[in-house]
């Protein structure tokens, strides 16, 4: 889902774009900026990211102020060049105030870049709510990006009362008219449906006429209905070369996706080194899950050299854009002073954030925690939320204190439930624990066959206590484990 910037992405004839190649040649400023656009965003010619910076540098050499925007965000996200904010941010305040005087004058391209700069705050205050009207402005002057970006608005509740209808409505509207982002944006809501009936199947269909017109969202959205399966089962390779596509105009999402499929050989050959690559580009465009996943190769040495300093730092900056994983990770390095010197205390802040939204791992961490700092009933809450997730150890653990009664009342049954979906994933204290109450009958009827099972299990993990209770309760059955393992 997104908003845009620039012209209209109409079509245009052949003998339209050579005459603007021609103007452009001859130095018309105007001219090279609408060159710069087309190319890059596919009005009437393939995509050529190079040639379309070459002009907009050219058109905003000469001040025009809609290349000069363009441009900046080009350098914001990294398109068809390296990223770079600074040189960005100045470009954006060069050309907000003829981008006000063009929108005050009536032009809706200048009223529609106006609006977005306002929306975000690029050369400018961010102000949302005027930023709608001059969306407005544009999307009646019957530009399509003003609609898009008045759809995107209201579909959000940015600057105005959400009404998602009216956005599905303009995002139609443009989408019917040949625009890129209107298509995209409507796939985006037939796929989930927002402000209509879902369809993924019409989402497919929008998604595919934006990207065969080289839309890198579109390419992207598109990857990922194919790789959940939506409108073609499960066509991973396919997925692949729409990600690759997408990647390669510099899109950070569909760079993360392309390498999540490289590392584990989805839709392609496994490749380790190209993974790390997609990774570190778009992490350095700001992407929170290729941070965490970038951060991963690197502490685990997966792809590259191992490298616990650089780890923590890309950890660190996935979670301070809110990443649950990175958040759960930064935590882990902070607690044990693997990367970065041991600070406990900052360590149970990402855990709990982690926590919050869900992560299973994080919260058997904060619960321990917990255990300490605010006492055992707060960590069982947290055993909880894990256990109920599926985390062996956490189960194990609330299993313990409910057996013991340890921050809960004892509730015997509950923890034998406990222990045995622990010992079913194979976690070792959980066979021993169960295998115990199996014997003893604690919280479940007596069943020495089946306690020597499960004690048999905990001792071919090591579990020495496991090993003495089977020699006890079934010396047959310990007299074949220790031969085997002698």
């Amino acid at each position: 889902m997104m908003t845009k910037r620039g012209g209209d992405r109409g079509k245009k004839s052949e003998e339209t774009m050579k005459k603007l190649r021609e103007a452009a040649a001859a130095g018309d400023a105007q001219a090279q900026y609408r060159l710069g656009f087309c190319l890059l965003y596919c009005v009437g010619c393939g995509r050529n990211l190079r040639e379309a910076l070459k002009w907009l540098r050219e058109a905003a050499r000469r001040g025009q102020p809609n290349a000069r925007f363009e441009l900046g965000c080009c350098l914001t996200n990294g398109i068809g060049c390296r990223p770079n904010r600074e040189k960005a941010a100045k470009l954006f305040e060069k050309a907000a105030a003829g981008l006000r005087r063009g929108a005050e004058r009536g032009s809706a391209e200048a009223q529609n870049d106006w609006g977005y700069a306002l929306l975000y705050g690029l050369g400018c205050e961010p102000n949302p709510k005027e930023a709608v009207t001059w969306f407005r402005k544009a999307a009646r002057g019957g530009h399509l990006s003003g609609r898009c970006n008045w759809g995107y608005c209201l579909l959000h509740g940015i600057g105005c009362r959400s009404n998602r209808y009216e956005a599905v409505k303009l995002f139609r509207e443009a989408a019917e008219q040949g625009d890129l982002c209107g298509q995209n944006n409507l796939g985006y809501c037939l796929e989930y449906g927002l402000g209509c009936i879902k369809n993924p199947l019409e989402a497919v269909r929008w998604y595919r006429r934006a990207a065969r017109r080289g839309m890198a969202e579109a390419q992207y959205n598109l990857g990922n209905c194919l790789f959940k399966g939506i409108g073609h089962p499960s066509a991973y390779q396919k997925a692949v070369e729409l990600f690759r596509k997408a990647a390669r105009q510099g899109h950070a999402p569909a760079r993360f996706k392309l390498g999540y499929c490289l590392e584990h050989g989805i839709g392609c050959d496994k490749n380790l080194e190209e993974a790390v690559l997609c990774y570190r580009r778009a992490a350095e465009q700001g992407d929170p899950e290729a941070q965490n996943h970038l951060g991963y190769c690197l502490y685990h040495g997966i792809g590259c050299e191992p490298n616990r300093q650089e780890a923590v730092i890309w950890y660190r900056r996935a979670a301070e854009q809110g990443d649950a994983a990175a958040q759960n990770n930064l935590g882990y390095c902070l607690d044990h002073g693997t990367g970065c010197e041991p600070n406990p205390q900052e360590a149970v802040l990402w855990y709990r954030r982690a926590a919050v939204q869900g992560v299973a791992q994080a919260q058997l961490r904060y619960g321990d925690c917990a255990r300490h700092l605010i006492g055992h009933a707060e960590a069982v809450k947290w055993y909880r939320a894990s256990a109920r997730q599926g985390h062996m150890e956490a189960q194990y653990r609330l299993g313990f204190c409910l057996q013991l009664g340890i921050g809960c009342d004892k509730n015997p049954e509950e923890a034998v439930k406990w222990y045995r979906a622990s010992a079913r994933q194979g976690y070792g204290k959980a066979q021993f624990s169960l295998g115990r109450c199996l014997e003893n009958g604690d919280g479940c009827a007596k069943n020495p066959e089946e306690a020597a099972q499960w004690y048999g299990r905990a001792a071919r993990q090591g579990n020495e206590c496991a090993e003495e209770a089977l020699r006890r309760l079934k010396p047959s059955l310990w007299t074949v484990f220790h031969s085997a393992f002698q």
